[in-house]
């Protein structure tokens, strides 16, 4: 178990490397974020893992830094960017085809939003969310300037494009939200966005300033997750390539392997990050068409 600490202060010269992982059973790594030894977040530092360096980018220190101030004990995370050697390319083969279990067993995953630059503004509509049962259209119907901010915050967060949040969502047991330093269920925030779209659907748009913006679409954005989990779980590679089409991820196959643990024949497909383009092409098909063969 590594232990991340806090964003480098002092004078470090060690580069932290990952212990080798036994690839012939699975295994992972676990991360513990040990408490009070987070200082301000500084996106050019990297932090420390084990005592050596290690850079990261500045969403994942935002959330380090974040979890850090508002866990009361050390609570141990499975962090792919950090758990998995990512320039090892037999380790990452091994870790991602393990990316099903990892979230289908998990107590719990989070789902991280990003952090907020006005947070203390949206307080009153994040105590809503937290409480649903108080909430009614006609108070999501009275949109003030931070509720607006929480909408956008909530319904054009690039987190929703990333392809692997697909099976995050699809496979886990329990799902918690972090809207900056506040956590709320999976199923509280499906709910409040339907709200928010409802009253910005059936309320004049020049009330709340909202003429020239676009409305989002539940159905494209959270109940998205919440409606397909029943229809595609074990549905074919070539039905899900289909519905996630427009997911975003570094890596242009990631739009397969993002899906493998969702399809009937995903434990067949190989993943290989080292194989030419042209192999994984020809390997897609191949699964691809071996599904949809109706003889």
């Amino acid at each position: 178990m590594e232990s991340a600490t806090q964003p480098v202060t002092g004078c470090f010269t060690r580069i932290f490397r990952h212990d080798p992982l036994e690839h012939s059973k699975p295994s992972i790594r676990l991360i513990l974020l040990l408490p009070d030894l987070w200082g301000a977040p500084d996106p050019s530092s990297p932090i420390l893992v084990n005592g050596q360096l290690f850079s990261v980018r500045q969403n994942l220190l935002d959330f380090l830094d974040m979890a850090r101030q508002n866990q009361a004990a050390a609570t141990t995370y499975w962090i792919d960017a950090l758990c998995i050697d990512q320039g090892n390319i037999l380790e990452r083969n091994h870790q991602v085809a393990q990316m099903g279990d990892i979230y289908s067993r998990a107590t719990c995953v989070y789902a991280w939003l990003g952090a907020t630059t006005n947070d203390q503004d949206m307080i009153p509509a994040l105590r809503v969310l937290r409480d649903p049962e108080i909430a009614s259209p006609q108070q999501w119907g009275l949109v003030s300037a931070a509720k607006r901010d929480l909408e956008d915050y909530i319904c054009r967060n690039p987190y929703w494009e990333r392809a692997w949040i697909v099976q995050e969502i699809f496979l886990a047991r329990n799902v918690l939200v972090w809207l900056d330093t506040t956590t709320i269920p999976f199923e509280y925030l499906h709910w409040a966005v339907d709200y928010f779209y409802l009253s910005w659907k059936g309320l004049p748009f020049t009330r709340f300033n909202l003429s020239n913006r676009d409305i989002p679409d539940p159905k494209n954005l959270i109940s998205k997750f919440e409606v397909a989990k029943q229809m595609y779980h074990g549905a074919s590679l070539p039905a899900l390539l289909g519905r996630f089409s427009g997911m975003k991820c570094e890596h242009a196959r990631d739009h397969v392997f993002s899906l493998l643990s969702l399809c009937n024949e995903g434990h067949q497909f190989p993943v290989d990050y080292g194989s030419s383009d042209r192999t994984f092409f020809i390997e897609t098909l191949k699964h691809c068409c071996a599904s949809s063969c109706l003889c």
